[in-house]
Protein backbone atom coordinates (compact mmCIF):
# COMPACT_ATOMS: atom_id res chain seq x y z
CA UNK A 1 0.00 0.00 0.00
CA UNK A 2 2.92 2.35 0.60
CA UNK A 3 3.65 2.39 -3.11
CA UNK A 4 0.21 3.80 -3.68
CA UNK A 5 0.22 6.15 -0.77
CA UNK A 6 3.26 7.90 -2.12
CA UNK A 7 0.88 9.12 -4.82
CA UNK A 8 -1.22 10.77 -2.26
CA UNK A 9 -3.81 8.15 -2.69
CA UNK A 10 -4.09 7.94 -6.30
CA UNK A 11 -7.02 10.03 -6.92
CA UNK A 12 -6.33 12.93 -4.82
CA UNK A 13 -2.81 13.34 -5.94
CA UNK A 14 -2.33 15.45 -8.85
CA UNK A 15 1.01 16.93 -9.37
CA UNK A 16 -0.26 20.48 -9.53
CA UNK A 17 -1.61 22.80 -6.88
CA UNK A 18 -5.20 22.51 -5.73
CA UNK A 19 -5.89 26.19 -5.88
CA UNK A 20 -4.22 29.24 -7.31
CA UNK A 21 -3.25 30.58 -3.91
CA UNK A 22 -0.02 31.28 -2.14
CA UNK A 23 1.23 29.52 0.94
CA UNK A 24 -1.40 30.10 3.63
CA UNK A 25 -0.72 32.59 6.35
CA UNK A 26 -2.39 31.17 9.43
CA UNK A 27 -1.56 33.59 12.23
CA UNK A 28 -3.61 32.13 15.03
CA UNK A 29 -1.97 33.26 18.22
CA UNK A 30 -3.49 32.40 21.61
CA UNK A 31 -7.00 33.35 22.67
CA UNK A 32 -8.69 33.40 26.04
CA UNK A 33 -12.02 32.53 24.42
CA UNK A 34 -12.64 28.83 25.05
CA UNK A 35 -14.07 26.71 22.26
CA UNK A 36 -15.40 23.17 22.53
CA UNK A 37 -15.53 21.32 19.22
CA UNK A 38 -17.51 18.14 18.66
CA UNK A 39 -16.11 15.86 15.98
CA UNK A 40 -18.47 13.45 14.19
CA UNK A 41 -16.44 10.79 12.38
CA UNK A 42 -16.34 6.98 12.01
CA UNK A 43 -14.12 5.46 14.69
CA UNK A 44 -15.40 1.91 14.20
CA UNK A 45 -16.73 -0.11 11.29
CA UNK A 46 -15.44 -0.45 7.73
CA UNK A 47 -14.35 3.19 7.43
CA UNK A 48 -12.77 3.54 10.86
CA UNK A 49 -9.37 4.25 9.32
CA UNK A 50 -10.76 7.53 7.99
CA UNK A 51 -11.95 8.55 11.43
CA UNK A 52 -8.66 7.60 13.01
CA UNK A 53 -6.84 9.63 10.37
CA UNK A 54 -9.13 12.60 11.00
CA UNK A 55 -8.20 12.40 14.67
CA UNK A 56 -4.50 12.22 13.81
CA UNK A 57 -4.73 15.29 11.58
CA UNK A 58 -6.66 17.24 14.22
CA UNK A 59 -4.03 16.36 16.83
CA UNK A 60 -1.26 17.45 14.46
CA UNK A 61 -3.07 20.71 13.72
CA UNK A 62 -3.46 21.46 17.41
CA UNK A 63 0.27 20.98 17.91
CA UNK A 64 1.24 22.96 14.84
CA UNK A 65 -1.24 25.83 14.82
CA UNK A 66 -2.40 26.05 18.45
CA UNK A 67 0.63 24.83 20.39
CA UNK A 68 0.26 27.28 23.30
CA UNK A 69 -3.52 27.48 23.29
CA UNK A 70 -5.09 25.70 26.25
CA UNK A 71 -8.63 26.85 25.49
CA UNK A 72 -9.52 24.36 22.77
CA UNK A 73 -11.33 21.15 23.71
CA UNK A 74 -12.10 18.36 21.26
CA UNK A 75 -14.84 15.79 21.89
CA UNK A 76 -15.08 12.81 19.52
CA UNK A 77 -18.17 10.75 18.76
CA UNK A 78 -18.28 7.61 16.63
CA UNK A 79 -20.67 7.93 13.69
CA UNK A 80 -19.72 4.63 11.99
CA UNK A 81 -20.43 6.21 8.59
CA UNK A 82 -24.11 5.67 9.41
CA UNK A 83 -26.89 8.24 9.32
CA UNK A 84 -28.63 6.99 12.45
CA UNK A 85 -25.37 6.73 14.40
CA UNK A 86 -24.39 10.21 13.25
CA UNK A 87 -27.66 11.63 14.59
CA UNK A 88 -27.06 9.88 17.91
CA UNK A 89 -23.51 11.28 18.00
CA UNK A 90 -24.76 14.76 17.12
CA UNK A 91 -27.43 14.75 19.82
CA UNK A 92 -24.95 13.65 22.45
CA UNK A 93 -22.46 16.34 21.46
CA UNK A 94 -25.08 19.08 21.46
CA UNK A 95 -27.29 18.09 24.39
CA UNK A 96 -24.86 16.37 26.76
CA UNK A 97 -21.37 17.57 25.91
CA UNK A 98 -22.62 21.09 25.11
CA UNK A 99 -20.14 21.67 22.29
CA UNK A 100 -19.92 25.07 20.61
CA UNK A 101 -19.47 23.87 17.02
CA UNK A 102 -19.32 20.63 15.02
CA UNK A 103 -16.49 19.35 12.81
CA UNK A 104 -18.07 16.73 10.57
CA UNK A 105 -19.57 14.60 9.40
CA UNK A 106 -17.00 12.77 7.43
CA UNK A 107 -19.23 10.52 5.33
CA UNK A 108 -21.95 12.23 3.31
CA UNK A 109 -24.45 9.84 4.89
CA UNK A 110 -23.60 11.28 8.30
CA UNK A 111 -23.88 14.91 7.22
CA UNK A 112 -27.13 14.37 5.34
CA UNK A 113 -28.66 12.87 8.48
CA UNK A 114 -27.83 15.54 11.06
CA UNK A 115 -27.58 18.72 8.94
CA UNK A 116 -31.38 19.32 9.06
CA UNK A 117 -31.14 19.46 12.87
CA UNK A 118 -28.58 22.27 13.04
CA UNK A 119 -30.73 25.37 12.73
CA UNK A 120 -33.18 24.39 15.46
CA UNK A 121 -30.22 23.91 17.81
CA UNK A 122 -28.44 27.11 16.65
CA UNK A 123 -25.48 24.87 15.88
CA UNK A 124 -22.99 25.20 13.00
CA UNK A 125 -21.17 22.26 11.37
CA UNK A 126 -18.18 22.33 9.05
CA UNK A 127 -17.31 19.05 7.34
CA UNK A 128 -13.81 18.21 6.21
CA UNK A 129 -14.75 15.92 3.31
CA UNK A 130 -18.51 15.33 2.85
CA UNK A 131 -19.21 15.59 -0.88
CA UNK A 132 -22.83 14.64 -1.68
CA UNK A 133 -24.56 17.12 -4.03
CA UNK A 134 -27.68 16.76 -1.85
CA UNK A 135 -25.88 18.74 0.86
CA UNK A 136 -26.06 21.92 -1.22
CA UNK A 137 -28.58 24.19 0.49
CA UNK A 138 -29.74 21.48 2.90
CA UNK A 139 -29.01 23.75 5.85
CA UNK A 140 -27.72 27.30 6.11
CA UNK A 141 -25.77 26.12 9.14
CA UNK A 142 -23.88 23.37 7.29
CA UNK A 143 -20.78 23.87 5.12
CA UNK A 144 -18.12 21.53 3.78
CA UNK A 145 -14.51 22.13 2.79
CA UNK A 146 -14.85 19.66 -0.06
CA UNK A 147 -15.67 19.54 -3.72
CA UNK A 148 -19.15 18.62 -4.86
CA UNK A 149 -19.42 15.02 -6.12
CA UNK A 150 -21.00 16.28 -9.31
CA UNK A 151 -17.57 17.68 -10.23
CA UNK A 152 -15.88 14.37 -9.42
CA UNK A 153 -18.48 12.38 -11.36
CA UNK A 154 -18.18 14.59 -14.44
CA UNK A 155 -14.44 13.99 -14.50
CA UNK A 156 -15.00 10.24 -14.16
CA UNK A 157 -17.50 10.37 -17.03
CA UNK A 158 -14.95 12.14 -19.23
CA UNK A 159 -12.59 9.18 -18.84
CA UNK A 160 -15.28 6.80 -20.12
CA UNK A 161 -16.76 9.05 -22.78
CA UNK A 162 -14.54 7.69 -25.57
CA UNK A 163 -16.59 4.46 -25.62
CA UNK A 164 -20.18 3.62 -26.52
CA UNK A 165 -20.05 0.52 -24.33
CA UNK A 166 -19.82 1.59 -20.70
CA UNK A 167 -20.71 -0.52 -17.67
CA UNK A 168 -21.08 0.75 -14.11
CA UNK A 169 -20.91 -1.14 -10.80
CA UNK A 170 -22.19 0.91 -7.83
CA UNK A 171 -22.57 0.42 -4.09
CA UNK A 172 -25.93 1.52 -2.67
CA UNK A 173 -25.07 4.36 -0.32
CA UNK A 174 -25.54 8.12 -0.44
CA UNK A 175 -22.08 8.95 -1.70
CA UNK A 176 -21.95 6.41 -4.54
CA UNK A 177 -25.54 6.80 -5.69
CA UNK A 178 -24.94 10.55 -5.94
CA UNK A 179 -22.03 9.88 -8.28
CA UNK A 180 -24.14 7.41 -10.24
CA UNK A 181 -26.83 10.00 -10.96
CA UNK A 182 -24.31 12.27 -12.67
CA UNK A 183 -22.72 9.38 -14.59
CA UNK A 184 -26.13 8.35 -15.90
CA UNK A 185 -26.87 11.91 -16.99
CA UNK A 186 -23.50 12.52 -18.67
CA UNK A 187 -23.07 9.12 -20.34
CA UNK A 188 -26.70 8.38 -21.20
CA UNK A 189 -27.12 5.73 -23.90
CA UNK A 190 -23.44 4.83 -23.70
CA UNK A 191 -24.26 2.86 -20.54
CA UNK A 192 -25.00 -0.72 -21.59
CA UNK A 193 -24.85 -2.27 -18.11
CA UNK A 194 -25.69 -0.62 -14.78
CA UNK A 195 -25.42 -2.88 -11.73
CA UNK A 196 -25.80 -1.95 -8.06
CA UNK A 197 -25.11 -3.93 -4.90
CA UNK A 198 -26.16 -3.53 -1.28
CA UNK A 199 -23.93 -1.56 1.04
CA UNK A 200 -21.31 -3.78 2.65
CA UNK A 201 -21.71 -6.71 0.23
CA UNK A 202 -18.77 -9.08 -0.14
CA UNK A 203 -19.67 -11.34 -3.08
CA UNK A 204 -19.73 -9.66 -6.49
CA UNK A 205 -19.23 -12.60 -8.83
CA UNK A 206 -22.78 -12.62 -10.20
CA UNK A 207 -22.66 -8.86 -10.82
CA UNK A 208 -19.24 -9.14 -12.44
CA UNK A 209 -20.49 -11.95 -14.68
CA UNK A 210 -23.57 -9.96 -15.75
CA UNK A 211 -21.40 -6.92 -16.41
CA UNK A 212 -18.88 -8.82 -18.53
CA UNK A 213 -21.67 -10.56 -20.46
CA UNK A 214 -22.64 -7.11 -21.76
CA UNK A 215 -19.19 -6.92 -23.44
CA UNK A 216 -18.28 -3.43 -22.18
CA UNK A 217 -15.19 -1.54 -23.29
CA UNK A 218 -15.17 0.47 -20.05
CA UNK A 219 -16.21 -0.51 -16.52
CA UNK A 220 -16.67 2.27 -13.99
CA UNK A 221 -16.11 0.96 -10.47
CA UNK A 222 -18.11 2.98 -7.95
CA UNK A 223 -17.89 1.33 -4.50
CA UNK A 224 -17.20 2.91 -1.15
CA UNK A 225 -13.85 2.45 0.52
CA UNK A 226 -13.03 -0.28 3.00
CA UNK A 227 -13.33 -4.07 2.72
CA UNK A 228 -15.89 -3.77 -0.08
CA UNK A 229 -13.30 -2.27 -2.40
CA UNK A 230 -10.78 -4.99 -1.62
CA UNK A 231 -13.32 -7.75 -2.25
CA UNK A 232 -14.46 -6.18 -5.51
CA UNK A 233 -10.93 -5.84 -6.90
CA UNK A 234 -9.89 -9.31 -5.75
CA UNK A 235 -12.94 -10.90 -7.39
CA UNK A 236 -12.44 -8.91 -10.58
CA UNK A 237 -8.94 -10.38 -10.74
CA UNK A 238 -10.57 -13.82 -11.04
CA UNK A 239 -11.89 -12.68 -14.44
CA UNK A 240 -8.58 -11.32 -15.68
CA UNK A 241 -8.77 -13.04 -19.08
CA UNK A 242 -12.18 -11.50 -19.79
CA UNK A 243 -10.91 -8.05 -18.81
CA UNK A 244 -8.31 -7.98 -21.56
CA UNK A 245 -8.83 -4.75 -23.49
CA UNK A 246 -11.32 -3.36 -20.94
CA UNK A 247 -10.57 0.02 -19.34
CA UNK A 248 -11.37 0.32 -15.63
CA UNK A 249 -12.22 3.80 -14.34
CA UNK A 250 -12.67 4.69 -10.69
CA UNK A 251 -12.25 7.31 -8.00
CA UNK A 252 -10.08 7.72 -4.97
CA UNK A 253 -11.84 5.71 -2.29
CA UNK A 254 -11.64 2.45 -4.20
CA UNK A 255 -7.89 2.49 -3.84
CA UNK A 256 -7.52 3.61 -0.24
CA UNK A 257 -7.70 0.16 1.30
CA UNK A 258 -4.67 -1.99 2.03
CA UNK A 259 -4.13 -4.61 -0.65
CA UNK A 260 -6.18 -2.98 -3.39
CA UNK A 261 -3.25 -1.65 -5.37
CA UNK A 262 -1.42 -4.93 -5.17
CA UNK A 263 -4.55 -6.77 -6.28
CA UNK A 264 -4.91 -4.39 -9.23
CA UNK A 265 -1.90 -6.06 -10.85
CA UNK A 266 -4.16 -8.94 -11.76
CA UNK A 267 -7.15 -6.98 -12.96
CA UNK A 268 -6.57 -4.94 -16.09
CA UNK A 269 -3.89 -3.36 -18.19
CA UNK A 270 -5.70 -0.02 -18.22
CA UNK A 271 -6.81 1.38 -14.87
CA UNK A 272 -7.67 5.08 -14.70
CA UNK A 273 -8.28 6.90 -11.46
CA UNK A 274 -9.71 10.40 -11.08
CA UNK A 275 -8.27 12.37 -8.20
CA UNK A 276 -7.90 15.87 -6.83
CA UNK A 277 -4.64 17.72 -7.07
CA UNK A 278 -1.62 17.47 -4.85
CA UNK A 279 -0.44 20.41 -2.82
CA UNK A 280 2.99 21.73 -3.66
CA UNK A 281 3.52 24.47 -1.07
CA UNK A 282 6.48 24.01 1.22
CA UNK A 283 4.38 24.83 4.27
CA UNK A 284 2.03 21.95 3.56
CA UNK A 285 4.93 19.57 2.95
CA UNK A 286 6.44 20.68 6.26
CA UNK A 287 3.12 20.13 8.03
CA UNK A 288 2.94 16.54 6.83
CA UNK A 289 6.62 15.95 7.56
CA UNK A 290 6.20 17.22 11.12
CA UNK A 291 3.07 15.15 11.74
CA UNK A 292 4.35 11.65 12.35
CA UNK A 293 0.90 10.13 12.93
CA UNK A 294 -0.31 11.09 9.46
CA UNK A 295 0.61 8.04 7.44
CA UNK A 296 -2.32 7.72 5.10
CA UNK A 297 -4.61 9.47 2.65
CA UNK A 298 -4.61 12.22 0.10
CA UNK A 299 -3.20 15.69 0.33
CA UNK A 300 -6.74 17.04 0.07
CA UNK A 301 -7.99 14.94 2.98
CA UNK A 302 -5.14 16.11 5.21
CA UNK A 303 -5.42 19.75 4.14
CA UNK A 304 -9.20 20.04 4.39
CA UNK A 305 -9.24 18.46 7.86
CA UNK A 306 -6.52 20.87 9.02
CA UNK A 307 -8.45 23.79 7.53
CA UNK A 308 -11.76 22.73 9.06
CA UNK A 309 -10.32 22.90 12.57
CA UNK A 310 -8.50 26.18 11.95
CA UNK A 311 -11.55 27.93 10.53
CA UNK A 312 -13.95 26.61 13.16
CA UNK A 313 -11.73 27.89 15.96
CA UNK A 314 -11.14 31.27 14.31
CA UNK A 315 -14.75 31.82 13.28
CA UNK A 316 -16.20 30.85 16.64
CA UNK A 317 -13.89 33.19 18.49
CA UNK A 318 -14.60 35.99 16.03
CA UNK A 319 -18.34 35.43 16.50
CA UNK A 320 -18.02 35.61 20.29
CA UNK A 321 -15.81 38.68 20.31
CA UNK A 322 -17.95 40.56 17.76
CA UNK A 323 -21.26 39.30 19.15
CA UNK A 324 -22.18 38.03 15.69
CA UNK A 325 -23.77 34.71 14.78
CA UNK A 326 -21.34 31.90 14.07
CA UNK A 327 -23.01 31.00 10.78
CA UNK A 328 -22.72 34.59 9.53
CA UNK A 329 -19.04 34.77 10.40
CA UNK A 330 -18.14 31.41 8.86
CA UNK A 331 -20.12 32.00 5.67
CA UNK A 332 -18.64 35.43 5.00
CA UNK A 333 -15.09 35.25 6.39
CA UNK A 334 -12.08 34.83 4.16
CA UNK A 335 -11.00 31.34 5.12
CA UNK A 336 -7.51 30.32 6.18
CA UNK A 337 -5.51 27.19 5.48
CA UNK A 338 -3.97 25.03 2.81
CA UNK A 339 -6.90 24.52 0.44
CA UNK A 340 -9.29 27.19 1.67
CA UNK A 341 -7.00 30.22 1.83
CA UNK A 342 -8.91 33.40 0.91
CA UNK A 343 -11.99 31.41 -0.15
CA UNK A 344 -15.48 32.41 1.03
CA UNK A 345 -18.55 30.21 1.27
CA UNK A 346 -21.14 32.90 0.71
CA UNK A 347 -24.38 31.17 -0.28
CA UNK A 348 -22.71 27.89 -1.22
CA UNK A 349 -22.42 24.84 1.01
CA UNK A 350 -19.25 23.73 -0.82
CA UNK A 351 -15.72 24.97 -1.28
CA UNK A 352 -15.15 26.08 -4.87
CA UNK A 353 -12.19 25.74 -7.23
CA UNK A 354 -10.89 22.18 -6.79
CA UNK A 355 -8.85 20.78 -9.68
CA UNK A 356 -8.90 17.14 -10.79
CA UNK A 357 -6.38 14.94 -12.60
CA UNK A 358 -6.35 11.42 -13.99
CA UNK A 359 -3.86 8.73 -13.03
CA UNK A 360 -3.08 5.43 -14.71
CA UNK A 361 -1.79 2.28 -13.08
CA UNK A 362 1.58 1.34 -14.60
CA UNK A 363 4.51 -0.70 -13.33
CA UNK A 364 3.02 -1.14 -9.89
CA UNK A 365 2.15 2.47 -9.21
CA UNK A 366 -0.20 5.27 -10.22
CA UNK A 367 1.15 7.86 -12.63
CA UNK A 368 -0.44 11.13 -13.64
CA UNK A 369 -1.47 11.50 -17.26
Amino acid sequence: MKKFLSLSLLMMLTGCSLFNSDTPNVDLGVSEIPVKIGVITPLSGGLATYGVETKNIIDATLRKEFADDQNIEIVYEDSKCSGSDAVTAYQKLVNIDKVDVILGGLCSTESLAFAPLLEADSMVALSNVSTSPDLEGLSTNFMTLSFNDEDLARNIAKEADFSDKVAIITEQNDWNTGILKVLEKDLGDKIISNETFEKGSNDFRSIITKTLNANPEVIILNPNAGPTSTDLINQLAEYKDQLDGVTLVSQILLYLTDGVIESSDGVSGDIRVVDTATLQTQEFKDFKADSGEIIFYTDFFVASTHDALVNLVNSYREAVSSETSMVEVLRNAKLKGFVSEDKTFGESSFLKGVDFSTFVYEDGEMKEL
